[in-house]
């Protein structure tokens, strides 16, 4: 069974850098700088717009690892706050919303965590910090650092030095996990791998040889609607990996159309005619029987 992690997220520091599409105005040199560490080769919306996709690669992080319980942490007329916050709600974390001040969220999440650090525990959690306010880690040392529990930071796009996290440092025992631009530098890695892929592979698996006309013989002879109903997936599944990378999907479209008519003309009813005298019957031109 995996480990449980308590997350408490500084959600103001950590997602500095973010904001909504449609959040233009109060840019300042601070949220540059915060952004510039995360990429410094493209522009500053390219990478702000970005906080929910890097936040959801921090959650699924956590979750290699953990059995998640989070609590983000921060004003809601904050940048940051408003860009990440639904993915945080989707992601069935707390937000914790607190009102104007300094250090209002700080404070709110001190107390939080003190008083879970205090509370008597069958299993002894890990204790997860998302900030890189170094004032805060040293408040978190001070609070819980003699209880003994696993405390690990990651650290959000202000630069702080991650030798105050070694054996013998000023944040000892809080330990450094990852950081906001690792998992951004890692989540572009995956995307440029993705999109070089892209280029130069086939929609259709080439186990399955998935021609045009290979589909269309497997599907045309298909003996029964069950089978057909499961050589259909296979066709579809073997081409949606494939598509994933790919914006030919008309030839999916194709798939499905090809199918459901199949499926139409294997369901239709025979209409076979009882009732009529095959003595008083002719034929007529459009080749049916008719009575005269």
């Amino acid at each position: 069974m995996s480990e449980q992690a308590l997350v408490f997220m500084d959600t103001e520091n950590a997602f500095f850098f973010a904001r909504r599409a449609n959040r233009t105005e109060g840019v300042n040199e601070d949220h540059l700088a915060a952004a510039r560490e995360l990429d410094p080769e493209v522009s500053y919306f390219d990478v702000a717009t970005r906080g929910p996709a890097v936040f959801r690669r921090l959650a699924a992080w956590l979750e290699r690892d953990y059995v998640v319980v989070g609590r983000s942490y921060g004003k809601g007329v904050a940048a940051g706050v408003e860009a990440v916050v639904d993915e945080v709600v989707a992601r069935q974390w707390l937000h914790v919303l607190v009102y104007e001040g300094k250090d209002v969220a700080d404070d709110a999440l001190l107390e939080d965590l003190h008083l879970r650090a205090e509370r008597p525990h069958s299993q002894s959690p890990t204790l997860v910090v998302v900030t890189s306010d170094g004032i805060l880690l040293g408040k978190i040392k001070e609070a819980v650092g003699h209880t003994g529990l696993d405390i690990m930071a990651i650290l959000g796009p202000r630069p702080l030095n991650p030798k105050r996290f070694d054996v013998g440092g000023e944040l000892e025992p809080i330990w450094l996990g990852t950081s906001i631009p690792r998992l951004y530098a890692e989540m572009t890695e995956k995307e440029q791998e993705l999109a070089s892929v892209a280029d130069h592979v086939a929609v259709y698996h080439p186990r399955d040889l998935l021609t045009r006309g290979h589909i269309r013989d497997r599907l045309l002879t298909s003996p029964d609607l069950q089978e057909l109903d499961r050589r259909t997936a296979e066709l579809n599944d073997a081409a949606h990996e494939r598509a994933m990378f790919d914006d030919r999907y008309e030839r999916l479209v194709w798939i499905a159309t090809d199918a459901a008519e199949r499926r139409t003309s294997l369901a239709r009813p025979i209409d076979i005619p009882t009732d009529f005298d095959l003595d008083n019957t002719f034929p007529q031109p459009d080749g049916f029987l008719h009575r005269p």
